[in-house]
């Protein structure tokens, strides 16, 4: 047997133990290893790469099931699915350190040099009293060396002790100083920090991670064991020192962004000078603060949360309004305590409410459960869409991708199906549409109906189109034209009212579908009624081809008129 039909039975084997044991490997990192639950690393398909180019950050909740096809990639394959973790918490704590020893100019003299100082920084935790794991991370001399904790630990001390390990890189016989991951003593709010690729298959060469255990290299099932088994560790705190740490903001700068974000409202921009100051402050006491549609996003400051669970809005009869989904006792006045913020100043009917109230029937900015759980399925659906699912879809409707993207369209793997996400006035996920390859469509089960947003719907000028369903937006989207879906023609204008109140200087057109039960467009013409009257915009309402019967057809068949 030659040397190439042995290494192919090698990796082999290898694939074979590493797929075999998919399920134990993805509960051993998805309990050790996540920092973040809402982001994570994911490889670029092999044919897609451009130079410097091998993977993208997803913004999306991060599941057993990814982390499980992570581990059933394919030697063959062109990695898709393959992932990285990110070091650092939203409220910089780190689960782990890693030291990322490269050789990615593939010189074997380095390979040599590479290898000896990874195994001395192994002995050297070792005889610290630390249980380090260390693995091979390609063919070519480069190695992983990971320190997991028994909790998480200040991104600040982490990053610290990893540089202060490898200072004496050049003593050590390395061509350039190791990466420490983290990457920074802290990130800024809204950053993502950098990631690692989880042990496994290389992200491009035909190898498997080997795991040293002082004494020798295992593969395949012997190493995966050898792994899964590793110690966690009490984080040496002799080791760094103790200043105090670095902050990335000071409160005045996190204070004035958050007023600017209130004053940049359509609610807060109408509240008076001090209770804009009052809000500013608040989020400004907060972490992980990140603008939604619905208000603001952060870390609730009443229980020990890793990821922001935390929703925060302006209230119909008060200034604020908080929802914690995390912790069931994180009442307001905790999370005001948490702040040092007096709860009477965040619930004072503000000064000048009425101007607040020129909103039809607006309701209060709390998102429920099932409105957190539509927005995160919505995202959840978006990651396994594939650029072949889209392009099928495309095909189908005869739109452009482009504009299935723009509406947020998804992939459910397990039904199946493409997915869109309808929104309530808020401009929150209420609901989910489902559309088979059959045509056949359906909603997500408890969904209410809703409205298909495009990104940038209410930028730039231009008359904004309201038409029927996802499949007509994206018609007029690959058109070159704004546009915004409502569910059917009988739909009724509250939401729609809602949401384009927040628009100035608006010019819409409605567009309704050539439906045989309403030959004369009534319903159509009602509703650029009611919009009229609502919003004191100039509403037109535009017909096609009576011989299509909505726009998508219209378009499809008429592409460049």
């Amino acid at each position: 047997m030659s040397m190439s039909e042995v290494l192919t039975e090698s990796i082999r084997n290898a694939e074979q133990a590493w797929r075999k044991n998919a399920s134990r490997l993805a509960e051993w990192a998805f309990k050790k290893l996540v920092n973040r639950e809402d982001v994570f690393g994911s490889y670029i398909p092999l044919e897609q790469r451009t130079a410097g180019k091998t993977a993208r950050t997803q913004h999306c909740k991060i599941t057993l099931e990814i982390f499980r096809k992570h581990f059933l990639v394919k030697v063959d394959s062109n990695r898709e699915g393959l992932i990285g973790v990110h070091s650092t918490s939203k409220d910089n704590r780190c689960r782990w350190m890693v030291i990322d020893i490269d050789n990615h100019k593939n010189i074997s003299e380095m390979a040599k040099n590479n290898k000896k100082a990874a195994i001395d920084l192994y002995t050297k935790l070792q005889q610290m009293g630390l249980h380090p794991l260390l693995t091979s991370s390609g063919s070519s001399g480069g190695f992983h060396l990971w320190l997991i904790f028994t909790s998480p630990v200040e991104s600040r001390l982490v990053y610290e002790f990893g540089n202060n390990l490898v200072s004496n890189w050049k003593d050590m016989g390395l061509d350039s100083k190791p990466e420490i991951f983290p990457k920074q003593e802290e990130i800024q709010p809204g950053k993502c920090g950098n990631f690692v690729r989880l042990p496994g298959i290389h992200h491009t060469n035909p190898f498997y991670s080997r795991v040293y255990t002082g004494k020798e290299w295992l593969q395949g099932r012997e190493a995966i064991d050898y792994l899964i088994a590793n110690k966690l560790n009490d984080f040496p705190r002799n080791q760094v020192s103790a200043r105090k740490p670095k902050t990335n903001q000071s409160f005045e700068a996190r204070f004035e962004k958050m007023l600017l974000s209130v004053k940049g409202t359509s609610i807060g921009s109408k509240l008076p000078p001090e209770n804009q100051r009052i809000v500013a402050k608040f989020l400004a006491k907060l972490s992980g603060v990140t603008q939604t549609s619905a208000g603001w996003q952060a870390c609730c400051p009443a229980h020990a949360d890793r990821n922001p669970s935390l929703s925060v809005g302006f209230g119909q009869k008060v200034l604020l309004v908080t929802k914690c989904f995390s912790g069931p006792d994180c009442t307001f006045e905790k999370i005001c305590d948490a702040t040092g913020m007096e709860a009477k100043d965040l619930t004072s009917r503000p000064s000048t409410h009425e101007e607040m109230t020129d909103l039809p029937d607006r309701p209060e900015m709390v998102l429920t459960e099932a409105d957190n759980q539509f927005q995160v399925n919505s995202e959840k659906y978006r990651c396994p869409l594939k650029s072949t699912h889209l392009s099928n879809l495309a095909k189908r409707l005869g739109v452009s991708i482009e504009a299935l993207r723009s509406i947020g369209t998804g992939w459910n793997p397990e039904l199946e199906c493409w997915t869109f996400p309808e929104h309530n006035g808020k401009g929150q996920v209420c609901g989910i549409m489902k559309r088979y390859k059959n045509d056949s469509k359906k909603t997500v089960k408890g969904s209410k109906r809703g409205l298909t947003l495009s990104n940038g719907w209410d930028k730039g000028l231009g008359v904004l189109h309201i038409c029927e369903g996802a499949s007509d937006t994206a018609a007029l989207l690959s058109r070159g034209l704004k546009a915004i879906g409502i569910p059917s023609r009988n739909y009724k204008a509250d939401d729609l009212v809602i949401l384009l109140g927040k628009v100035k200087n608006l010019s819409l057109a409605v567009v309704p579908d050539n439906d045989p039960a309403d030959p004369d467009h009534e319903s159509a013409g009602k509703l650029a009624l009611t919009l009229k009257e609502h919003l004191k915009c100039p509403v037109k309402l535009i017909t096609f081809n009576r011989n299509c019967k909505d726009l998508r057809e219209y378009h499809k068949s008429n592409p460049s008129n």
